[in-house]
């Protein structure tokens, strides 16, 4: 948890103003209550997913007349350590990156990998399948053509 605290009293306070109770928020706008109470309490950890409590914010923050982009932006703040499967862990940070040989390595062995690949499949797969020369059609040549002898006349 971050320590940047949600300003969820600042949404109570306008609720009151408006003369609202959280009931009255999930009729209009079907943000439960309970969500409703979390979020004015400042308790972040309690809501339901990132892409969930975002949109019940800005939903909140639209029925109460409050811009919501600012109060988001707090929310995500507040959650960004607990929601980083993206970012390396504390663990990862101290290790030194590779040499950049390495990343050059990996490349050439798939490069040689997608080769030999091709070279094995040509070898399996389309040479045993090609017709083999002897049954092959083959174009002649004048020089080869015979014209067969005209019959000798019996006499």
């Amino acid at each position: 948890m971050s320590h940047t605290a949600f300003p969820g009293h600042e949404l109570r306070e306008r609720r009151e103003e408006l003369g609202l109770r959280p009931d009255d928020i999930y009729r209009r706008i079907r943000v439960p209550a309970q969500f409703v109470e979390s979020i004015e309490a400042g308790a972040v950890t309690t809501l339901p997913a990132a892409c969930y409590s975002v949109g019940f914010l800005k939903t909140y923050c639209q029925l109460l007349g409050l811009e919501p982009n600012r109060y988001v932006d707090t929310y995500q703040a507040c959650i960004r350590p607990s929601t980083g499967f993206l970012r390396r862990s504390t663990t990862d940070a101290h290790k030194p990156a590779p040499p950049r040989w390495v990343a050059d390595a990996i490349a050439w062995a798939a490069v040689c990998a997608v080769i030999a690949l091709g070279w094995f499949s040509y070898t399996v797969v389309v040479r045993p399948n090609a017709q083999s020369l002897e049954t092959r059609a083959h174009a002649a040549t004048a020089d080869d053509i015979r014209v067969p002898e005209a019959p000798k006349p019996i006499r």
